[in-house]
C-alpha cells in the first residue's frame, strides 16, 4: 500500500480586497521607487551645487588667510610697539614730577644766589648747596625761607655751616622738607 501525499494546494478564490491590493501594491511600490529616484537625483544635484559654493568659500578663506599672514609682521611690530609704550607709560607714571619744587628753588636763585647742587628724595627731603656774593643775598635768602615756611611750602629748614672764601663768596648748604603739594 502506497500512500501519496498531495503537496499541491488547490487554488481558492481570492477576496476582492486581496485582488485590489495585488494591483495597488505594485503601483505604489513603483511610485515610491520613482519618488526615491527623483529625491536621490535632487540630493545629488543639491550637493553638487553646495560643493561649488563650499569650494568658493574655502578659496575665499584661503585668500583671506594669505592676506592676514602678510599683515602679521606689521601687526607684530605694532603689538611690540604698543607693549613698549605701555611699559614706558608705567615707568613715567611711577616717577614724581619735581617741577613745582624746582620752580620754588629757582625763585631762590633770583635773589642773587647761585645753586651749586640740588637733590631731593621721593619723600620730599631736599638738600641744596648755595653760593652768595654778599651778606644782603643771605638776608634775602633767610627772608624768603621764612616766607616759604610761613606758607607751609618748606618745613624743618636747617642750614649747615656758612663759609666765606678768599674772594668774598659765601658758601652754605641747606636742607628742608618740601610740602607734598610741590612733589606732584
Amino acid at each position: 500500500m502506497k500512500r501519496s501525499i498531495n503537496l499541491i494546494l488547490t487554488k481558492q478564490p481570492q477576496s476582492p480586497i486581496f485582488r485590489r491590493l495585488n494591483v495597488i501594491f505594485p503601483v505604489v511600490t513603483g511610485l515610491f521607487f520613482f519618488l526615491f529616484i527623483v529625491i536621490y537625483i535632487g540630493s545629488i544635484v543639491y550637493l553638487k551645487e553646495n560643493q561649488k559654493e563650499y569650494n568658493s568659500i574655502n578659496d575665499e578663506i584661503a585668500e583671506n588667510e594669505k592676506a592676514i599672514d602678510s599683515q602679521k609682521n606689521k601687526e607684530g611690530v605694532y603689538r611690540y610697539t604698543l607693549s613698549l609704550l605701555t611699559v614706558l607709560d608705567q615707568i613715567v607714571s611711577a616717577f614724581q614730577s619735581y617741577t613745582p619744587l624746582a620752580q620754588e628753588i629757582s625763585d631762590l636763585n633770583s635773589l642773587g644766589l647761585g645753586i651749586k647742587t640740588f637733590g631731593t628724595t621721593p619723600k620730599g627731603d631736599v638738600s641744596i648747596s648755595l653760593t652768595a656774593r654778599s651778606s644782603d643775598s643771605l638776608e634775602q635768602l633767610v627772608a624768603a625761607l621764612k616766607q616759604r615756611d610761613k606758607d607751609k611750602k618748606f618745613s624743618e629748614i636747617k642750614a649747615g655751616g656758612i663759609s666765606r672764601d678768599n674772594e668774598g663768596v659765601y658758601q652754605l648748604s641747606l636742607s628742608f622738607k618740601a610740602a607734598p603739594s610741590l612733589l606732584k
